[in-house]
C-alpha cells in the first residue's frame, strides 16, 4: 500500500470523537505561553556567528531580528491554530502515515499524528515568544547602556569646556541650600558665557 492509500484509509477509518477530544486539549495560540525563563536567550539569533561587540551594531542587528521574529511568531501562531481548528485536514499524508505502530487502529494513528503536529507547532510558538521576550530585554538593556554612554560623553565634553578657575560639582543639599546654589550657578553661567564670547 502506498502512502496516499494508507493516509486515505486512516482518514476514512478515524473516530471523530477521539480527534475532537484531542483538539480540545490544546488552547488557542495566544494562550500557549512561553518556555521556562533562561531556556531561550537573545544570542540564539547568532547561530555559528559571534554577536557584534559594538553596542550600536548589536542593537541594529537585534532590532532587525526582533522584527523578523515577530513576523515568524505570527506565522507560527497561524499554523498552530490551523492544525488546532482543522485537525487532520491541516496535516500532510506523510505526517499522518509516519506515526503509530503496526496493529494500531486508524484512530490511534490519527491521534498520534495530530498530537505530534500540535506539539511541534506549539514548541515553535513558545520558542519564538521566548526569543522575542529575551530580545526585548536585551534591547532595553542596550538602550540603557547607550544612553549612559551618551550622558557620560556629554559630561566629559562639558568638563573639557569649563574655563580655568571653574569646576563642576555634584552635591545633594536641602531645598533651601539648593536654591542658593542654583542662584550661584546662574551667576557663574553668566560669567562663563561672557568669557566664552571674548
Amino acid at each position: 500500500m502506498g502512502m496516499k492509500e494508507d493516509a486515505d484509509a486512516i482518514r476514512a477509518g478515524v473516530g471523530l470523537e477521539a480527534i475532537a477530544e484531542l483538539l480540545a486539549e490544546f488552547p488557542p495560540s495566544e494562550q500557549t505561553g512561553k518556555r521556562e525563563p533562561g531556556q531561550i536567550i537573545w544570542n540564539a539569533l547568532f547561530v555559528r556567528k559571534k554577536p557584534p561587540t559594538d553596542p550600536k551594531k548589536l542593537r541594529a542587528k537585534l532590532a532587525a531580528g526582533l522584527k523578523a521574529q515577530q513576523r515568524t511568531l505570527a506565522e507560527r501562531c497561524l499554523r498552530y491554530d490551523e492544525i488546532r481548528t482543522q485537525g487532520l485536514e491541516a496535516i500532510s499524508d506523510y505526517d499522518l502515515t509516519i506515526q503509530g505502530f503496526p496493529g494500531d487502529t486508524a484512530t490511534e494513528r490519527a491521534v498520534k499524528a495530530l498530537r505530534c503536529a500540535l506539539w511541534l507547532a506549539d514548541s515553535h510558538v513558545t520558542y519564538s515568544r521566548s526569543l522575542i521576550e529575551s530580545l526585548e530585554e536585551k534591547l532595553a538593556s542596550l538602550d540603557a547602556e547607550l544612553e549612559s554612554t551618551k550622558k557620560a560623553a556629554k559630561v566629559s565634553k562639558a568638563a573639557t569646556e569649563i574655563p580655568t578657575g571653574y569646576e563642576i560639582v555634584d552635591v545633594m543639599l536641602p531645598a533651601h541650600q539648593a536654591f542658593i546654589v542654583r542662584k550661584w550657578a546662574e551667576a557663574a553661567q553668566a560669567k562663563i558665557n561672557s568669557k566664552r564670547k571674548k
